[in-house]
């Protein structure tokens, strides 16, 4: 699922960017005939945090948070690096991510950060998901009103490597960068270990996991989730003024476990835990505001043909 988007979207994501990339156990050799990739992809979810306080400056508040993504593979010609059932393919599509605030007496943060991006993606599939990937989105991200400083294109690199001579487990490595971010490029690194038949550990932000695969269509698991981005601010009456259009990194930092559940064309999973910390991060402008844990819940839902 994309989780995706991700700070390393605002640091990833989304969400569910490169979540496949950490799924490389499938790339292991096979003796049966290779199943056809999945062409059309369609993500959304959605997700509810509580109400909390800011830690400093007063102040309380809650949020919303929604994406819908639509993605079309178009399957290329390339044979390298020539593996079973492996398959290039452009993917492009379109994405649509919105956070909504419900803020009491604290006027120096956003009530809305959202962004309207394309997706432009060059991937090598491999049982259905990616085990390289190159991605950028650009498009706008923002918070009411669209200007030049909203246009940004966050990119990612990313591949999964087998170590230690098997296909147990899987080292993951790239970049991830775009304009808004502070800093510009962020590592990807992870790794992805397949314990047993039952029991996976994906080490891989934005959203690490525990995983029990209690049968082939329900997996229950435990971990963590990285949410947020980075924007550009309306101008507005704000004080001190440098906050006013400024740059804003969203980040949120939760804890929590769910249950996914599979039956083809859909992938379903509910999510519930603790928001540890929600952050405006005003770097340029020098000013950060945090909240305290508050509960969340989220819904997602994969569709794939």
């Amino acid at each position: 699922m994309k989780s995706l988007t991700a700070l390393l979207c605002a640091f990833t994501l989304s969400a569910p960017a490169f979540a496949g990339v950490g799924n490389a156990k499938d790339t292991k050799t096979i003796e049966e005939p290779c199943p056809p990739n999945s062409l059309l992809l369609i993500n959304t979810s959605a997700d509810y945090v509580g109400e909390s306080k800011f830690r400093h400056g007063g102040g309380k508040q809650d949020a919303m948070h929604f994406d819908f993504e639509v993605d079309q593979r178009i399957p290329l010609g390339f044979a390298w690096p020539n593996h079973e059932c492996g398959k290039w393919y452009l993917r492009i599509g379109a994405d649509y991510d919105r956070f909504d605030f419900d803020t009491e007496h604290q006027s120096r943060v956003p009530n809305t950060l959202q962004s309207a991006t394309a997706v432009i993606a060059l991937e090598y599939v491999v049982h259905d998901d990616a085990a390289i990937m190159l991605e950028t989105r650009p498009g706008v991200y923002f918070e009411h009103d669209i200007n030049g400083g909203a246009f940004d294109a966050v990119t990612t690199l990313a591949f999964a490597y087998p170590v230690f001579g098997g296909d147990k487990f899987y080292a993951i490595f790239g970049v991830a960068g775009a304009a808004l971010w502070s800093p510009h490029f962020l590592p990807v690194i992870g790794a992805t270990w397949y314990i047993s038949d039952k029991w996976e550990l994906d080490a891989v932000l934005p959203d690490p996991r525990l995983i029990y695969n209690a049968s082939d269509k329900l997996q229950i698991w435990a971990g963590g989730e990285l949410a947020g981005g980075a924007y550009k601010t309306d101008r507005r009456d704000v004080d001190p003024h440098k906050l006013s259009g400024a740059v804003v990194t969203y980040t949120d930092i939760r804890a929590g476990g769910g249950v996914t559940w599979k039956a083809k064309p859909f992938t379903v999973e509910l999510a519930a835990g603790a928001s540890m910390q929600r952050e405006f991060d005003y770097a340029r402008a020098g000013s950060r505001f945090r909240t305290r844990p508050a509960p969340y819940v989220e819904l997602a839902i994969e569709t794939r043909f």
